[in-house]
């Protein structure tokens, strides 16, 4: 290896070294209450070291990391979508409930920071992870009117079950990202009745 790359390693490793500081903290204290000394403190580098790296400071920092948290939970929002189509519709709601739920977990600093800075920052990528879900919401709709023709459920207004399951599913969630404390969801025994009280409540429409 040449001493060139080693640089660039070293380069690449402390720069994500500075993201992770900076989110952790963002998330912790809020982008107004954290510093660039703070950053840098918190993973023993030199006063100024944060600006070689991020010319434009903590503003660019935030930026950075969010862009590329939005884009990786775009993926896994939209990631193996074509499992549900062999799923009950129980098994449906469960699956979905997990999924969100590991995206969120894996993703929990990034959506503190959206939800306390986001929108006063003005970041667009608040909007985009918005925009995610909302096509999420527009995917399930496909799959309730694919249940109705199969007759697994009865005649419904997709678009309405559609938009009340994914409210559900996220109050909980976020829910538990701004308390530190599991919803209701988490008890596997009330979340299975739950479902069961939806799905039961589609399958006899009228």
């Amino acid at each position: 290896m040449t001493s060139s790359n080693t640089r660039k390693e070293q380069a690449l490793e402390t720069r994500k070294k500075l993201l992770a500081s900076a989110q952790t903290l963002f998330a912790s204290k809020g982008y107004e209450g954290t510093s660039v000394r703070m950053i840098n403190q918190q993973i023993h580098m030199a006063d100024g070291l944060l600006y070689h790296y991020f010319p434009g400071g903590k503003q660019e920092i935030l930026q950075v990391m969010v862009k590329e948290h939005v884009l990786a939970m775009s993926t896994a929002l939209t990631k193996d979508i074509e499992i549900y189509d062999e799923m009950s519709i129980e098994e449906v709601l469960e699956q979905l409930y997990h999924h969100l739920h590991s995206v969120v977990l894996e993703h929990v600093d990034i959506i503190k920071i959206l939800i306390k800075d986001g929108e006063a920052m003005k970041l667009i990528e608040r909007q985009e992870l918005i925009d995610i879900l909302e096509e999420r919401k527009h995917w399930l709709p496909a799959l309730f009117q694919k249940r109705i023709d199969s007759g697994e459920l009865k005649a419904m207004d997709c678009e309405s079950a559609s938009e009340v399951l994914m409210s559900l599913l996220m109050s909980h969630l976020l829910a538990e990202v701004i308390t530190g404390k599991d919803s209701c969801m988490a008890n596997e025994i009330k979340r299975k009745q739950l479902f069961r009280y939806l799905s039961d409540m589609w399958k006899n429409c009228k």
